[in-house]
Order: structure tokens, then C-alpha cells, then sequence
């Protein structure tokens, strides 16, 4: 197992130094594909040496400013602070580095020489048409762009590809549940059998519904036919966000329900995750694969991502394809072992 994380970090450290190099070629464009919630220490000495040649980076992430793991990098490894984060508003910034979320950075009234967008930190909400549009309006004339994603943008320009994040375990390939049982009304026994049988494990599960609608219903008909598991259960709307998944990682083993997906990785340590609803409109294929990346961000022996519907998707079947696209790639470069 060391061994394979020395290869690993040898090979995120030769993909830093090929950016850092690729920042000062003629090529303008580069895809970083990679899995979702991977870290992004591969940007730090780039961002640092291109601002110390006097040039200006727009990071756009989705992540919430308490969780923007870029920051967290620059904070451990290097002195630098001058950075800026917009929150809101029509803002003529001067940082040379300044963090936005996608629904703000038009509001910055300046061009930059580097725009990097991550898409694999936080929850995808934007197409790649949308994202190229965002990063082109934020750019000079000749500025660079790097996107870093589940898959290319830029066609037939520059990918570096990383299938593993710090350590050396398959991405979760996730397994599905089909049901004729219409899950605003109830549940199959398949599924009460998995949640009684985890929380005797000790371990966590946590549940992912579309809103708040579908999740009442779900909470009700759960603790109703379900009051073996009461006491275990908790929902992200009944005590607010922080504080029920705050006590969700302080339990040895509950079951949450959440239909929120933002920026929770780190409370679900132990956690296994059932995508309710899988089949609706709101999933598609990237916003699916995103829970495979959300649970691999922790090490763990056994994780498991489930989609529970009443039927299986075409996006379904590209999530499913993602994941085990990205682990044969790790395979084959020699990231994996039995």
C-alpha cells in the first residue's frame, strides 16, 4: 500500500510540473480529467509561479468558502494570503488570485490570464457549453485555460489524465436496486433489510433525495414502517444542515436523509450512499457519478453507492461506465493491485 502511494504522489507531482511547464508553452488549452472530489494540490506551485510572473488567475469552484480545497493547499504549503474570494456583489477586485463560484464570476469587472475552472469539487450544475462560456468572457485575448472534469471540454486539445486521487483505491462502481413500488409511498423490503442490516454493522447511510417534497415522504414512510430505525434516523431539514450532519459524524451508525449535496464529504467517513430517485430528471450521468466521488474521498474498506429507482437510466449506465472507465485506467497505470 506505501508503495502504491509513493507511485501515486510521484505521478501527482510529474502532473504539477507539466502544468507549471504548459502555463508557459503557446498551447491555450488543457483538460484535467480526473475523478470527482479529487484533490487539487496538482494546482499549487502552478498558481504560485504564474502569479509571481505578474499574472492573474480566476478560479471558479462551486465549493462553499469554509470548503474550498484550493485555499487549503495554498494555506499548508506555502506563505501566500493575497488571494480574494467573491462572494457577491459588482467588484473591481486587484487580487492577482481570486476564487468565485460559477454564479458570480460575470460580476468580476476584469479579464485574466488564466481562468481554471474545477468542476469535480462540488455538485456539477453547469454544461460545457455554459462553462466555456463563463471561462471565455472571464479571459484576455490570449489567456489560458484549464478545465478540470469528469471528461474533456476542449476537444482535441491538451488531456492530462489522473483516475486516482491520494490514494490507491478504486473508484466506487455503483450497483442499482429497481423496484415497481412507487417511492413516495413506500419502501421496498430489499431496503429496510439494508438499513437495519448496516446500522448492526455500526456503520452509516446516508440518503440522497431530488427536494424536500420527496424527502418528507420518504422520512415519513420510513420512520412509519420502519420504528425499529427512529432513533437512527435524522434529516437534514428538521435541526439545519450543519447541525444534523454534525451529529450524523459524531454517531457510530443513522441513517440521513439529505437533499443537499453540497460540500459534505467529511461527514460521511464509514457512510455508504443510497441515490433515491435515481431515475429522475434532475441525475444525469455526471451528477450521478459525483456520489461515486463524494464517498471515495475517504479511505474506508468497504463503500457502496446505490441507485434505487423504477427503472434504470441511459445515465445511469454512463455514470456506471465512468467509473469503470476511470479504474481501468488506473489499472492499466499501475495505480491499482489486487
Amino acid at each position: 500500500m506505501n508503495t502504491k502511494n509513493a507511485v501515486i504522489r510521484e505521478k501527482r507531482k510529474k502532473v504539477s510540473q507539466l502544468i507549471q511547464r504548459w502555463l508557459f508553452s503557446n498551447e491555450q488549452f488543457l483538460n484535467i480529467i480526473t475523478i470527482p472530489c479529487a484533490s487539487t494540490d496538482i494546482f499549487i506551485y502552478s498558481i504560485l509561479e504564474y502569479m509571481n510572473k505578474g499574472k492573474s488567475i480566476l478560479y471558479i469552484s462551486n465549493e462553499d468558502e469554509e470548503y474550498v480545497d484550493i485555499l487549503e493547499k495554498i494555506k499548508k504549503n506555502s506563505s501566500f494570503r493575497g488571494y480574494s474570494y467573491l462572494r457577491r456583489g459588482d467588484i473591481k477586485l486587484k487580487s492577482k488570485f481570486i476564487i468565485v463560484k460559477a454564479a458570480n464570476a460575470l460580476e468580476i469587472m476584469r479579464d485574466f490570464d488564466l481562468v481554471i475552472f474545477d468542476d469535480t469539487r462540488a455538485f456539477p450544475h453547469h454544461t460545457s457549453y455554459e462553462i466555456i462560456d463563463i471561462m471565455a468572457r472571464m479571459s484576455k485575448d490570449e489567456g489560458k485555460f484549464i478545465y478540470c472534469g469528469v471528461e474533456s471540454i476542449f476537444k482535441g486539445k491538451r488531456e492530462i489524465i489522473i483516475p486516482v486521487s491520494e490514494w490507491p483505491h478504486p473508484i466506487v462502481e455503483p450497483r442499482t436496486i429497481t423496484t415497481k413500488i412507487n417511492l413516495e409511498e413506500d419502501i421496498p423490503y430489499i431496503i429496510y433489510d439494508y438499513l437495519k442490516w448496516s446500522l448492526y454493522e455500526d456503520r452509516k447511510v446516508v440518503i440522497y433525495i431530488p427536494d424536500l417534497e420527496k424527502g418528507l415522504k420518504v422520512a415519513s414512510y420510513i420512520r412509519f414502517y420502519c420504528k425499529k430505525l427512529n432513533k437512527s434516523v435524522l434529516c437534514s431539514w428538521e435541526e439545519g444542515k450543519e447541525k444534523s450532519f454534525l451529529k450524523f459524524a459524531k454517531v457510530k451508525s443513522a441513517v440521513l436523509i439529505t437533499y443537499t449535496f453540497e460540500n459534505i464529504p467529511t461527514y460521511f467517513v464509514n457512510a455508504n450512499l443510497m441515490v433515491f430517485f435515481a431515475d429522475y430528471k434532475l441525475y444525469d450521468y455526471k451528477k450521478l457519478f459525483h456520489f461515486c466521488g463524494v464517498i471515495n474521498s475517504y479511505e474506508s474498506n468497504f463503500k457502496e453507492v446505490i441507485y434505487v429507482s423504477n427503472e434504470e437510466t441511459e445515465d445511469m449506465d454512463k455514470a456506471k461506465e465512468l467509473a469503470r472507465s476511470f479504474n481501468k485506467e488506473a489499472w492499466d497505470m499501475g495505480f491499482l493491485s489486487y
